[in-house]
């Protein structure tokens, strides 16, 4: 197995499918990552972000989660986080918005997968189209979608309205529909160790570069402790997580927490620590 291999150095395991290649992205320069500069495609505001590219992650996909924020910011995401773990004992998470080109070849082909085994990622840009193109094999070949133009299997028709735009809602609608139903459920039982790990259940990723930025691993594991320890104490001990959430970080949705800026939840730790070691 390949696990997450770099075209440049770095530690970090959140990755999207964007800028022609799989990457991680910061909005700080960091040693081993790429400037790039760009326009919003919504707001149409300019903006610079730092991405490190990957040629390659393979890894068992451990779990997939549906996000949707809903009206929380600017904008509404939704899509899929895929939770992978590589033979190096590495964990990562693969973001999927569920109106990409990528998430929809994803989605055409996750039936097909099995998911006892290593999955590999590529991804380029393809000037024919002008837009991402993926690869998505195990043993060192290419899945074949479930799910294409010549066997539809079920797949709607995308329609045209009368200005010759092309809707496919209802293909996202039944592709997600199969995510939820049948692959989802899949993966569990391929990884039922995996399912008992507590996750957040909503993501940024996608396209553009105006999403809140994830806590890192370390700072997402210490805050899931401090709440832990924290309901330990006597004070505390008759409040559910989710109460103890809501006293303390404002929310009791923990993907709010995970996207909350790094400041504001080292404050909140503070506090905590100061309540579980007072001297």
């Amino acid at each position: 197995m390949k696990g997450f291999v770099q075209k440049s150095q770095g530690d970090g395991n959140f990755f999207a499918v964007k800028h022609g290649s799989i990457v991680r992205t910061s909005k700080t320069p960091q040693e081993g990552f790429e400037k790039i500069e760009g326009e919003n495609k919504r707001t149409h505001e300019k903006y610079v972000t730092y991405v490190q590219r990957f040629d390659t992650i393979e890894a068992l996909i451990t779990k997939i989660e549906w996000y949707d924020t809903e009206q929380k910011y600017s904008a509404r995401y939704q899509g899929f986080k895929l939770h992978l773990l590589a033979d190096n004992g590495n964990h990562g998470v693969l973001d999927l918005p569920i109106q990409s080109r990528v998430t929809g070849r994803f989605m055409k082909t996750a039936e097909n997968l099995d998911f006892t085994k290593p999955v590999e990622f590529r991804a380029w840009h393809d000037s024919r189209s002008d837009s991402t193109a993926i690869f998505i094999g195990q043993n060192g070949e290419s899945v074949k979608q479930k799910y294409t133009r010549e066997a539809p299997n079920g797949l709607p028709e995308p329609t045209q309205d009368f200005k010759k735009n092309w809707d496919y809602s209802k293909q996202e609608e039944f592709l997600y529909k199969k995510m939820i139903e049948v692959v989802i459920p899949k993966v569990a039982a391929a990884q039922p160790k995996e399912q008992m790990t507590e996750t957040a259940d909503e993501g940024p990723g996608g396209d553009d570069d105006d999403r809140p930025t994830p806590l890192d691993a370390k700072m997402i594991e210490r805050v899931k402790t401090a709440l832990l320890d924290l309901s330990k104490e006597d004070k505390y001990s008759d409040r559910s997580r989710t109460e103890l959430m809501e006293e303390f970080f404002g929310t009791n949705k923990f993907h709010e927490i995970e996207l909350m800026p790094a400041e504001t939840v080292k404050a909140v730790l503070r506090k905590i620590d100061e309540i579980l070691v007072p001297f």
